[in-house]
């Protein structure tokens, strides 16, 4: 058995163990003053040749005190600033400030209002310069950086720790913000900044972002765009908030009906499925990975509950739900949160506790699940008859016209672009029909796309047409984003193929007996090769 600090210093060990119990007995040395580490106890089972390591553990100093006031603050009270029954070896009274009470200390068993609190350590009595209404400190408060030194009672920053409610490791920084309230920060990638978030738009709910902030933040330029899929909903509670013991909390929802806002009774939990990873390093410089299940719970009686990651090591530390979208119908919603801390009154219970409102503690997204279409209706000759389907195609020249009837199109009016493109061979570019991309329309979702349109292949960019089999594609893609990217997966967006194969330079009316090419051989195609009786034919030659 050996015992080690966090950063691998070795402290002792013991080898002489017979029985479970002599756990119990660990114990390790230090110099006289000095505050012990943060510990982790490995165990050698010899007869397995295995270790086994324990948690991170604060260990006890002896003589053991049963309380201690440790790192606060306290302050121009009426009363006594720290009222006390002062025994010697019953409590410590370490690293406060201590100033501006009626009565700095009190001791209830002498009334002597002057006693030195034991030991002491650290102790001040001094204007704290408190920087605003909500007790941060300012850059000359003498409680900057003269709490605890422990290691352990580090800042987030790795300083000493400050005095008052925002010191420690649990202190404003990694994860949290200074002061109160709960902000929404991102869905996915996407900063709520960029979340039309005016009720009187038309844009209200979806992502806009203009090509110079999709530069600055490396993310696509979303225009338009409304939400689908699985959203990482992130977020974060203030400091005070985290200070004042928040460390459970519910993501609501509700539905707009039409353009009217949901109210306040008309919000109901979500209960999607959280998991994150936890990283725990180790003395020896490995990591161990605990997944870990968040929620939702019923925690204290109180359900649909996940656990706040608001410090350590988390991935995704602001996550604060995965909102499966496709459950819900589809429309205009609001999120919101509530917060909640252990009952100090109650054991065992929650409270829900009210953070400082804001403009951000609330989030409205457009939701849209719909699937595009992508269809290929028919492909014609230039006189509008229609080929077969995996037909030849004759043509006269390698520039003949060829016409496409197709429909692309999003029902709900979230279309961001329809491409037809032309390939022959083995995977080779022809070039590009037609095609079109969302121009930005008022309201947002009035842009449908195109619905048995025709698109002549003069009016594209194609090379000359081969000798050769030809596959064209048409691809529809909707505006739908997860927050991370466009979801341009089927059912969001569409493809369809049509395969042909294109012969060129046989008249048609030299090489076949439907010489108009309407599918039907009479009189029409006789008069058309009498009309050309005794001509030369050759690659260039044409009818209509």
């Amino acid at each position: 058995m050996d015992i080690y600090t966090v950063e691998g210093g070795y402290l002792g060990g013991f080898c002489a163990f017979g029985q479970a119990s002599d756990l119990t007995k660990l114990w390790f040395t230090l110099p006289n003053g000095q505050n012990p580490p943060m510990v982790q106890v490995r165990l050698y089972d010899r007869r397995c040749n295995s270790y086994y390591y324990s948690t991170v553990a604060i260990p006890r100093l002896d003589p053991f005190y049963t309380h201690t006031i440790l790192n606060n603050i306290i302050s121009s009270n009426t009363g006594a600033g720290i009222f006390y029954y002062s025994f010697m070896n019953e409590g410590q009274i370490l690293y406060n400030d201590v100033w501006g009470n009626s009565q700095d200390y009190h001791n209830n068993c002498t009334g002597n209002t002057t006693f030195t609190p034991q030991p002491g350590t650290g102790q001040i009595s001094a204007d704290p310069l408190f920087a605003d209404s909500i007790y941060h400190l300012g850059k000359t408060s003498p409680c900057r950086d003269t709490g605890h030194p422990g290691p352990e009672y580090f800042d987030p920053d790795a300083t000493r720790n400050d005095m008052g409610a925002y010191g420690g490791p649990n202190a404003s920084g990694q994860g949290q913000f200074s002061g109160s309230g709960f902000i929404f920060t991102s869905v996915g990638n996407i900063p709520t900044s960029e979340i039309l978030q005016n009720t009187a738009s038309p844009s209200l709910g979806l992502a806009n972002v203009s090509p110079a902030v999709a530069g600055l933040l490396g993310i696509p330029q979303y225009f338009d765009a409304p939400f689908g899929g699985g959203l990482y909903i992130n977020g974060l509670f203030g400091d005070v908030d985290i200070a004042n013991g928040v460390r459970y909390y519910q993501i609501l929802m509700a539905k707009w009906v039409g353009d009217t806002a949901p109210a306040a009774g008309d919000y109901a939990p979500l209960h999607d499925s959280l998991y994150k990873v936890k990283y725990l390093p180790q003395p020896d410089g490995t990591v161990l990975i605990q997944y870990v299940n968040l929620g939702a719970k019923t925690i204290m009686g109180t359900d649909n509950l996940y656990e706040l990651t608001y410090h350590e090591w988390w991935s995704n530390l602001d996550l604060r739900i995965i909102w499966d979208t496709t459950q819900a119908a589809n429309g205009k919603y609001t999120l919101t949160f509530k917060a909640f801390r252990e009952n100090p009154m109650v054991p065992g219970t929650l409270i829900q506790y009210y953070p400082m409102p804001n403009t951000l503690d609330h989030l409205t997204l457009m939701v849209n699940n719909t699937y595009c279409n992508a269809t290929i209706n028919k492909v014609m000759y230039n006189n509008n008859v229609e080929i077969p389907a995996c037909g030849m195609i004759g043509l006269n020249s390698n520039t003949e016209n060829l016409k496409f009837d197709i429909t692309a199109q999003h029902p709900d009016g979230y279309l961001r672009y329809w491409v037809l493109d032309a390939y022959y061979g083995k995977n080779q570019y022809a070039g590009r029909i037609a095609s079109s991309f969302y121009p930005g329309v008022v309201p947002p979702n009035n842009w449908p796309g195109v619905v048995n349109a025709v698109y002549n292949s003069s009016d594209g960019v194609l090379v000359p047409w081969q000798d050769c089999a030809y596959q064209f594609y048409l691809w529809a893609g909707s505006r739908i984003t997860n927050g991370f990217n466009y979801l341009d997966y089927q059912p969001y967006s569409d493809s369809f193929s049509d395969h042909y194969y294109i012969s060129i330079g046989n008249c048609a009316w030299c090489s076949g007996a439907d010489i108009n090419r309407d599918g039907t051989v009479n009189l029409a195609d006789f008069a058309a090769l009498a009309s050309q009786w005794l001509r030369t034919c050759g690659p260039t030659c044409s009818i209509d």
